[in-house]
């Protein structure tokens, strides 16, 4: 007994399960959702689900966070590889540069917060900017500890001008519109 399916040849399709979600970011009338297995949306407005993956154009799996920066309607996923997708306007932008250093084994993008056109990644290796404009690093803060050493950062908060940072030696505050570093 035969059935027909509707897949055109030489053509991929992902088949995973969506039901352990990680991460939630609103933005557009979309709730963007990062799953154990794969990355999806739905939009507020049609009501339909919308299924990304490998195959569309992301750079990975193992998605660590997410966030959606309002002023610059993007969407900043991040994996634990270090690897950080951009997408904007449908495009998806691809920044490689943490997954590919030598100076941390743990790479992940363990959260992200966003402001002022400018992403900020929390990892291993301190604070980590990227220019949502530009689609490039353009700053890291690692040495913001005690006595000017390194941090990793766990989470990250931005209220009013101010970044919080959840770092390895507690609660670290710093205004946005100053040079992290001082």
């Amino acid at each position: 007994f035969l059935m027909s399916q509707d897949i055109a040849l030489e053509t991929w399709q992902s088949h995973f399960s969506y039901q352990k979600v990680n991460h939630l970011a609103k933005g557009e009338n979309k709730i963007f959702i990062a799953s154990e297995n794969g990355f999806f949306y739905y939009d507020l407005q049609d009501k339909s689900v919308n299924i990304i993956s490998k195959v569309d154009g992301l750079s990975d799996v193992n998605i660590s966070s997410l966030s959606y920066a309002e002023d610059q309607s993007c969407l900043v996923i991040g994996y634990s590889s270090g690897i950080v997708d951009i997408i904007v306007d449908g495009n998806i932008h691809t920044i490689n540069d943490l997954k590919e250093t030598d100076l941390v084994e743990d790479k992940a993008i363990r959260d992200i917060a966003c402001r002022n056109g400018n992403a900020y990644l929390a990892t291993s290796l301190g604070i980590i900017v990227i220019s949502l404009d530009k689609l490039e690093i353009i700053e890291n803060y690692r040495s913001i500890g005690l006595n000017g050493n390194d941090l990793s950062i766990h989470e990250l908060y931005i209220s009013k001008d101010s970044l919080y940072a959840i770092t390895t030696q507690g609660i670290q505050v710093g205004p946005l519109k100053e040079n992290l570093l001082d």
